[in-house]
């Protein structure tokens, strides 16, 4: 059934609305004496049934206050349509108050386990890479052997993460917060091993443990609270960015790169993205959705820049890598600005009550003629 708005209340409204004041300025009757007029206290005694759930003792209650010629034009507005809200409420059964899409009676809490398919998706692919890696260092030759391990690899990130997850919360947020640490740290560890200058069978291990290291101290560290989607969105976003934006400083550095500059630029420029990422997170609410905009702008603005060079046919790697990074920039900062609005949403209805939900119902603020703001309850029954 459609929602129906009790433009219920007016708390707020009524509060502040002025009162009825004696030639000298006092408040008239009982309020000069008591601080609430008899019609407002039986007004507040009728929205106490209300939200009680007495319905037919509210109406008529409500009623009688609209009736009443000692009640104000907008407490006798107010109680009119909450009387009408009460009866019409009263025909269609119970009517039980709570928070939106909070449990009722009996009826367990549901853990928020958007993020789940996500994280299965991550560890599928990350089960693939670190059974890959074990081949390599194990020194697995035989390709019969090779793609049995890398079936097995996936084949335990997958239902790990399903069988893990079966039973607690995993957020978007937490899911992503996994996600990045487990990518973020296996990157850091990677261009430390460049910077040291360690073997490839060293690295390997190093980076496979770091890891798997990010992954389980991430979801102990998110058991309980976790950021949201959006603020990990900018986090990843800004470290994958600033890891692209090091690459390709790389082409400023000429043709003799040692490993040691690489491994550090790399690094800075992943840190520095993260740190900057996360320090944006804190200060500027953005959602997921938006997120994916603005990257795909980022790459969009990189190809566009990159094919300037390519059909001006230039051949210095400079021009590639300036013509790259002036286009990501444009491309990031102009799909920030166009989806600027995106997250600018009116508030959602409440959706409708199911057998398994049972009524819900939450706050509602609607604006006055004349000013003012009416605070009600929005429900769906």
């Amino acid at each position: 059934m459609t929602p129906i708005v009790l433009a219920a209340a007016l708390l707020v409204a009524v509060a502040d609305a002025p009162r009825p004041v004696a030639p000298d300025g006092a408040p008239t009757g009982a309020a000069s004496r008591t601080g609430a007029s008899p019609v407002r206290a039986r007004f507040e005694a009728a929205r106490a049934a209300l939200l009680a759930g007495d319905l037919g003792r509210a109406a008529t209650a409500f009623e009688a206050v609209a009736l009443d010629p000692e009640a104000g034009a907008s407490l006798a507005e107010a109680a009119r349509v909450l009387a009408e809200a009460s009866r019409e409420l009263g025909r269609r059964g119970d009517f039980v108050l709570r928070p939106p899409l909070a449990p009722g009676p009996g009826q367990v809490p549901r853990l928020d386990r958007s993020g789940r398919g996500d994280l299965a998706w991550f560890t599928t692919f990350y089960g693939i890479a670190t059974a890959n890696g074990l081949g390599a260092l194990w020194e697995i030759e035989d390709g019969k052997t090779y793609l049995a391990l890398t079936i097995a690899g996936a084949g335990a990130g997958l239902i790990g993460a399903l069988v893990g997850t079966r039973a607690v919360s995993m957020s978007e947020g937490r899911a992503a917060t996994i996600e990045g640490a487990t990518t973020w740290s296996t990157a850091n560890a990677a261009a430390l091993c460049a910077i040291s200058d360690r073997d490839g069978r060293s690295t390997l291990g190093a980076t496979l443990g770091a890891g798997a290291v990010g992954l389980v101290v991430s979801a102990a560290l998110t058991s309980s609270r976790a950021p949201s989607a959006g603020d990990m969105s900018i986090v990843n976003s800004a470290g994958a960015w600033g890891l692209v934006a090091g690459a390709l400083s790389l082409t400023f550095a000429g043709d003799d790169v040692s490993p040691q500059r690489a491994g550090w630029t790399l690094l800075a420029g992943t840190d520095l993205g993260l740190l900057v990422g996360g320090l944006t997170a804190s200060r500027v609410e953005v959602s997921r959705g938006r997120m994916l905009v603005i990257d795909a702008g980022g790459i969009l603005g990189a190809l566009v820049g990159i094919a300037i060079p390519v059909f001006a046919e230039a051949h210095d790697p400079q021009a590639y890598g300036l013509a790259a990074l002036a286009g990501i920039t444009v491309g990031l900062g102009t799909a920030r600005h166009l989806t600027a609005s995106w997250d600018d949403e009116a508030p959602r209805p409440l959706a409708a009550s199911s057998p398994r939900a049972g009524p819900r119902a939450g706050p509602a603020l609607l604006p006055l003629a004349g000013g003012g703001t009416a605070a009600g309850i929005a429900g769906a029954f």
